[in-house]
């Protein structure tokens, strides 16, 4: 009677092996729906896939926005509703459409969109892009710099993005200089199974400020396999390897 391997067949040690790894490797799906703005309008001002809350007043200045819209001759970028930012941040590094929001407290709210498929106590990583500047003609920028944000909110838990200085300008805002897009990246630990993902824009009253937002992501973290671990995966396919160049030998004996 043949005796049984303790680890199973060659074959078998090896498949395990290599799922392990590919398991301890593979990146988590987004489970963020139309974070880059592709989808359109689902509504008024709204992105197809998020919802949109006012701050305060019940008002919103905001929308969807595109560098191809960039006018070559003063490197301007025109908004819906007659907003004009005074630079050009330049194309976003995720491309095609982004999303704007007057950060004003007057006219601001927050952006968000409900994930699910969440585990209790798993961390997960959201990154997304930013980007600030001011509309043209605005006399209360004048001469001073000023700061924006995002409030990041995920579940009850909250972040602040690093601040975006938008430079002073030297009339009425007509060469206020906008940020360069700066990549954000965060991590919350879940404590439901769906929850709440918004995104509020924060800036000075009466500019009005604007920011931007692109490429928005949310994926479980994936632990790195420790050493003791990537050393039994290790040893594992060495002795698959060994146990089929034996089977292999006595085959052709």
């Amino acid at each position: 009677m043949k005796s049984k391997s303790l680890f199973g067949s060659p074959l078998s040690v090896l498949a395990l092996a290599l799922a392990a790894l590919a398991s301890a490797s593979a990146g988590a799906a987004n489970l963020v729906s139309n974070g880059n703005f592709e989808a359109g309008y689902g509504g008024y001002m709204r992105p197809a896939d998020w919802n949109l809350t006012p701050l305060s007043l019940g008002s919103m200045a905001g929308g969807l926005a595109s560098s191809a819209a960039t006018s070559a001759s003063n490197s301007t970028l025109s908004f819906g509703g007659g907003w004009v930012l005074a630079t050009d941040p330049g194309p976003s590094p995720d491309g095609g459409k982004f999303f704007w929001l007057d950060s004003d407290p007057h006219y601001s709210g927050t952006i968000w969109q409900n994930i699910t498929g969440l585990q209790v106590g798993k961390s997960y990583e959201v990154s997304f892009f930013q980007a600030a500047g001011i509309s043209q003609g605005y006399f209360p920028s004048i001469g001073h710099a000023f700061d924006q944000t995002w409030t990041v909110s995920f579940g009850s838990a909250s972040k602040t993005s690093d601040a975006m200085t938008v430079g002073a300008n030297n009339f009425q805002g007509y060469n206020a200089p906008s940020t360069a897009w700066q990549k954000q990246t965060m991590v919350f630990t879940a404590s439901a199974t769906s929850q709440v993902l918004g995104f509020l824009a924060n800036g000075p009253a009466g500019l009005p400020p604007i920011a931007m937002l692109d490429g928005i992501s949310v994926n479980a973290v994936t632990a790195v396999p420790e050493p003791a671990s990537l050393g039994l995966m290790g040893l594992g396919l060495g002795l698959g390897v060994v146990l089929l160049a034996r089977r292999r030998v006595k085959a052709k004996a």
